[in-house]
Order: C-alpha cells, then sequence, then structure tokens
C-alpha cells in the first residue's frame, strides 16, 4: 500500500510519505515505522499530503451502496461553492453506518492530536461532484472561524476518495505552502498555477485548515464521489451539530470513540459537561 502524491505540476517526488499504512494499528500508523509525526512533517513543509490504498474495494463499493440511494434523494447545491451540479450528504453519521470508520480511524486521530491537539468531528460529509460540475473558489478551511493568521492550526481536513479524484473528474486544487502565509488571499498567477491532486479511489488526501484548495471541476462524464472528515480544535464550534442532527439511539451505535468525536466527550478540565459529569453518563440514564 504506497503512500504517493501525484500532481500535474511543479511537486516533487519527496512530498510523499513512502511506506506502506496500516489504518488497524495505533499511534504509529505506517507498517514500514513512519509515525505520525513523519506524516506530518509533510503537512508542515507542503500543507497536504495523498496516503494511498487505506481502504480496500470492498469497503469502496459498500460505501457507495450506502451512499447511492441517499444522493438519489439530495437536491444539487444551493450555490457557487457548493456546487450547482454537486450534492453533498450533510449529517452523514446519521444515515449510514457505512462510514464509521472513516471518521473514526485510530491513525488519523494521532494525526489530529499531533497537529490540532484536543479536538472533535466538525463535519463528515458524502460529495458527488456531477458530471459538468464546476471548480470552487479557492479557500481555506479555516477562514470561517474569526482568528487571524498565523495562528497555531486549527482545523485538518481528511478526503477520502470514494472514486478516482484525478484532473479530469473531481480532483483537488491546491497551493503549496500557502499554509505558511499571513492574512493574504492568492493572486491571480498563484489561482491560474494552482496545483491539481490526484487521489486514486481508496486514497486519502490530508490538508492543513490553513491551505488554500478547491474541488475542481468535472470535465468527464462521470459523476465522483468523495468523503470528508474535518477535524478541529474542541474549543471551537463544529460544522454540524452532531448532538441535534444525530438521534441518541442512534448514537448508541456508535463506536465510543466516534461518539467522543461527535460531542460526547469533554474538552479538559470540564468544557462540555451535562451536570458537572462526563456527558456518556447523561447517555448511560438515556440508554438504561
Amino acid at each position: 500500500m504506497p503512500v504517493v502524491s501525484r500532481v500535474r505540476q511543479r511537486v516533487g517526488a519527496d512530498t510523499t510519505v513512502d511506506a506502506a499504512i496500516d489504518t488497524t494499528a495505533g499511534p504509529s500508523p505506517d507498517a514500514n515505522g513512519n509515525s505520525p509525526i513523519e506524516i506530518i512533517d509533510r503537512l508542515d513543509r507542503d500543507g497536504y499530503v495523498v496516503i494511498e490504498a487505506v481502504a480496500n474495494p470492498s469497503e469502496l463499493e459498500e460505501i457507495r451502496t450506502a451512499v447511492r440511494p441517499l444522493f438519489a434523494r439530495t437536491p444539487t447545491g444551493r450555490n457557487a461553492f457548493e456546487g450547482r451540479r454537486t450534492r453533498r450528504i450533510y449529517s452523514l453519521l446519521a444515515k449510514t453506518r457505512a462510514t464509521d470508520r472513516l471518521a473514526s480511524v485510530e491513525f488519523l486521530g494521532a494525526i489530529a492530536r499531533e497537529l490540532v491537539g484536543h479536538h472533535q468531528l466538525s463535519a463528515h460529509v458524502a460529495v458527488e461532484v456531477g458530471a459538468g460540475s464546476a471548480a470552487q473558489e479557492l479557500h481555506t478551511d479555516d477562514q470561517v472561524y474569526p482568528v487571524s493568521r498565523p495562528h497555531d492550526e486549527l482545523v485538518l481536513t481528511a478526503l477520502w476518495a470514494i472514486d478516482d479524484l484525478n484532473e479530469s473528474c473531481g480532483t483537488t486544487a491546491l497551493i503549496p505552502g500557502s499554509h505558511r502565509w499571513a492574512d493574504r488571499a492568492p493572486t491571480p498567477d498563484e489561482v491560474e498555477n494552482a496545483v491539481e491532486v490526484s487521489v486514486p479511489a481508496g486514497s486519502l488526501l490530508l490538508y492543513r485548515g490553513s491551505l488554500w484548495h478547491a474541488v475542481g471541476a468535472n470535465r468527464s462524464a462521470d459523476a465522483a464521489i468523495f468523503i470528508y472528515s474535518e477535524y478541529i480544535a474542541s474549543w471551537l464550534r463544529p460544522l454540524e451539530s452532531h448532538l441535534l442532527a444525530i438521534p441518541r439511539s442512534t448514537a448508541r451505535q456508535l463506536p465510543e470513540r466516534l461518539r467522543e468525536l461527535i460531542g460526547y466527550n469533554i474538552r479538559p478540565p470540564y468544557t462540555g459537561s451535562v451536570n458537572g459529569r462526563h456527558p456518556r453518563r447523561a447517555l448511560r440514564r438515556f440508554w438504561s
């Protein structure tokens, strides 16, 4: 399972983590010895990294089977940012169990802990980039928070390619190194020269919330599916209100770590408590 960053232009081979990833492992995700710190070194330098073959074909097909009926009853985007020919399944964890592992896999947790510290899941969304979809405008995922740059990292985004994402079909355009900028937007030349990153099906694109990026145009005749999980520092408000969107009866089915990520947790010493206690106690009373 090689880790390879495939880009169209101006990115050297050393942008990648060249080793196998064991997604069932603990804090060291790499069967060949690469630690989360080594992946973070790439995130520090370039702002992103592509890790190949972290989901197997049977898991991908299970996910496609689960989300296609949901996409069929989901309207296309409301604006250019969402995509007029793109469909987004919000509150995905309330609608299927097929993607639970993607949201809570431990090696991502280890990287998020190193990058943003104590964290929570801000959003977990399935996206179908329809044929003919236009490209998004470049943006950063942390710009929704009124914090001046430069600042400590607030956001880590994991984009799981369920289908092949390439320069003709739903790729991600980004500006390597732009996570180090102060408060400025890309110049027209920087926008024009943004790198288009290919992410094969079953692979993962990780990028910092401060990196300028965008979903690229779909120039093909086929839709392409990806799922993104956004992790944020736990003192921030998440994009999705999971505790309202996901019924408590559904939360009961989730693995404990995933319940913690959606908000049934505290930020030490006691932020997020219920009657001064850990929220899992409130859930136990509800279930009993």
